[in-house]
């Protein structure tokens, strides 16, 4: 029975403990992923697009027919819009600037989802090291509230002077402040890290 309550423990565990390697490789799945990428193929489309077709082009025109009284009867006015396809003698350049759009956006895309990737593994870092003190800071606190118990028995005992007895439960105070600072200063390193890895439910590092 202990087996398997230890066995179903461990699951539970590896579902919401991850390290470095696995939060990285999730990060392909990722929503800012999707963004980065759905991002880079709407400027690829919108470049084809841009060396496909020249700029609309407006025209106004004017035809006199007069009469033969003189009169200005005649008068007409024209107004056009054209949208004048890329030339073929400048096809291939176009192809060439549109080819070279297009590896510069992909660069681009390849470079944000890189500074994506650095900043979450700097974000898991900073995890580790405030989780590091935050278990160092709660032994040192059960350490010092075990001394204060038997400075307290003491006392009792009339062993002790009341003002070493306030003294030690002042730095046990103080002791308890800075583990609450570092529990809490790694309960938001960690939700910074769990908003930018979305793919996974990142209980432990």
């Amino acid at each position: 029975m202990e087996l398997k309550i230890f066995f179903a423990l461990s699951i539970t565990l590896s579902l919401q403990a991850y390290d470095l390697r696995e939060i990285v490789n999730s990060l392909h799945t990722s929503e800012k992923a999707k963004e980065i990428k759905e991002k880079s193929y709407a400027d690829i489309a919108s470049a084809a697009l841009n060396t496909a077709y020249e700029s609309p082009e407006f025209g106004v025109g004017l035809t006199e027919v007069r009469l033969d009284d003189g009169s200005d009867k005649g008068l007409e006015y024209s107004m056009g819009v054209s949208q004048n396809i890329a030339q073929p003698f400048s096809h291939k350049s176009k192809k060439r600037a549109a080819l070279a759009m297009t590896n510069s956006i992909k660069q681009e895309a390849k470079h944000t989802f890189h500074i994506f990737v650095l900043d979450t593994v700097s974000l898991y870092h900073d995890v580790c090291i405030a989780k590091e003190l935050k278990e160092e800071a709660k032994v040192l606190y059960e350490d010092q509230v075990k001394m204060f118990g038997q400075v307290q028995s003491s006392y009792d005992l009339g062993e002790v002077s009341k003002k070493s007895l306030l003294l030690n439960k002042l730095e046990l105070m103080k002791l308890e402040q800075k583990t609450s600072a570092y529990k809490r200063a790694y309960e938001i390193d960690l939700h910074s890290l769990q908003s930018q890895v979305d793919s996974l439910e990142i209980k432990e590092v």
